[in-house]
């Protein structure tokens, strides 16, 4: 019980069991541990080849969106080069359409080619469709241009002459021109010192047989005397010769053809006067009235749609301007008209039915009065410079204005108001018309531009609300060509609507309206 060894050998028993145990315990987490390192180097492993094979599929991916852009770019390509074949076959056929005088079907053909297409080739042609037909190269500025009534002439007023031009072949067909001046200017028999005849104004006959001309001198002598003169226009010959009358400056032919007349200037103690001939030649006389201040002269003149009333706009120094109607019998007048507050009404107009007088002025208004009673009827306000030119439309229910302040605008003459701003122009306003059919207008100016301006959903619109609101779709078109090296000054329409004329300095041109 007590022996030493024996329990010496139940301690080493018990310390083997131990050791026994432990050593048991410590292989166990050894081979714990082996196989987690082998789990992990396992999962490491199939980690890298996870890696492996989303790196593969990220190239693959990347591979075939390479294919995918270039099989794009090769599509574009293709698409680009369809376009630009399709883009230059529909130009040559354009081309060819204008070739062959078919204008409208090539401005048509060109329209439909997509926006992103068109190139500087795609605007050269168009603005060729849009030019003149016929240029006229002249050595002095165009200051009026307009066509016979039957639209088969046009007749340019070109400082000391008038041309008048074939329209449909561009031919020149006569000059009138006083004392031959044309000629005297080439030999260089002209010198600057020299007073000649100045073509001061023209205008045709009803039925454009005969032209009108009135001729001052250049430098005035101390009578002033100058001549009016009838031309044949089938042949150039001069049928009918007034001399003796001081400095004249407007003609008019009255609407039947029967009657012509002639305002003077005012020279010396000679004071302006209004001259009427009528078939027999037979001449009448009489002063417009007006006060001492206002004797600079006649600035326009104009006859009544029936012929019955001449109308005149009287300028003046320092006082108000004044419009006279004066019964074209007897010259008795029948209204005097005072409304604008300067001294130059610089346009004056007879509405289409006779019934109403425009006047536009430098004091940037527009003035409407009654042609029976003489009574203002409204004043249209809101342009911020003078008033160069006023038109009445062809039914005479609205009126076209062009102002120094590089704007047209369309009046409602029923109430008075203003239907819209055209704004487009970057200088001054000078001119503008109605197209035959009232559905365009054309203006010029200074800008070295002439615009049309396409009115149809205005109008429209117009009868039908007191403000106009203009549709996306219904905004007035702009078509516009460069076609002066300075600016443009008038403008006017063919009878039939299908021409333009245009003048400037130093041309006359005409341009298909299509």
């Amino acid at each position: 019980k007590g022996d030493p060894v024996v329990k010496r050998q139940k301690r080493m028993v018990l310390v083997s069991g131990v050791l026994g145990v432990v050593a048991l315990v410590m292989g166990g987490l050894a081979i714990w541990a082996w196989n987690q390192r082998n789990e992990a180097v396992e999962s490491r492993q199939a980690e890298v080849q996870q890696r492996k094979i989303a790196e593969t599929q990220r190239q693959e991916a990347e591979e075939q969106r390479a294919e995918a852009v270039k099989q794009k770019d090769i599509a574009q390509t293709l698409q680009k080069e369809a376009e630009s074949r399709g883009y230059y076959n529909a130009l040559a056929l354009a081309q060819t359409m204008a070739n062959e005088m078919n204008f409208s079907g090539a401005q048509e053909l060109l329209w439909s080619i997509p926006r992103k297409l068109r190139g500087p080739e795609w605007g050269f042609l168009m603005r060729r469709l849009h030019g003149h037909i016929f240029s006229f190269d002249l050595n002095s500025p165009a200051r009026e241009v307009t066509f016979s009534p039957d639209g088969s002439s046009m007749a340019g007023l070109i400082g000391h002459a008038l041309n008048v031009w074939d329209a449909k072949s561009g031919k020149l067909q006569i000059t009138l021109d006083a004392e031959s001046l044309t000629d005297r200017i080439a030999n260089g028999s002209v010198k600057t010192s020299d007073s000649y005849w100045v073509t001061s104004s023209f205008a045709w006959s009803s039925d454009g047989s005969r032209l009108v001309t009135a001729h001052r001198p250049s430098r005035l002598p101390a009578d002033g005397n100058g001549t009016v003169r009838v031309w044949d226009i089938s042949n150039g010959k001069i049928l009918q010769t007034l001399r003796g009358i001081t400095s004249p400056s407007n003609v008019a032919w009255s609407p039947d053809g029967k009657r012509l007349a002639v305002s003077t200037g005012r020279v010396g103690n000679k004071k302006p006067q209004i001259m009427m001939w009528n078939e027999a030649r037979e001449t009448e006389a009489f002063s417009p009235e007006w006060e001492k201040e206002l004797e600079i002269g006649v600035m326009a003149m104009a006859w009544s749609p029936n012929g019955e009333g001449l109308m005149m706009s009287l300028g003046g120094i320092g006082t108000a301007a004044i419009i006279e109607v004066r019964d074209a019998k007897n010259g008795h007048i029948i209204h005097k008209i005072r409304g604008h507050e300067t001294k130059w009404i610089r346009s004056v107009a007879w509405s289409p039915d006779g019934k109403q007088i425009a006047g536009g002025c430098d004091d940037k208004t527009i003035k409407v009065w009654d042609a029976k009673s003489g009574k203002l009827q409204f004043t249209l306000e809101g342009s911020t410079a003078a008033i160069n030119k006023v038109a009445w439309s062809p039914n005479g229910r609205f009126l076209a204005s062009a102002s120094a302040d590089r704007t047209m605008t369309v009046w409602g003459t029923d109430f008075g108001r203003k239907l819209h701003l055209f704004k487009g122009h970057m200088e001054n306003v000078e001119d503008v018309a109605w197209s035959p059919m009232g559905t365009h207008l054309i203006t010029c100016s200074r800008d070295k531009t002439i615009k049309v301006w396409d009115v149809r959903q205005l109008l429209r619109d117009s009868k039908y609300a007191r403000t106009i609101r203009l549709h996306t779709n219904g905004s007035p078109i702009e078509y516009y060509a460069y076609m002066h090296t300075s600016r443009s000054e008038c403008v006017a329409w063919s009878p039939d609507g299908k021409h333009l004329a245009s003048g400037g300095a130093g041309t006359i041109k005409i341009w298909e309206a299509s």
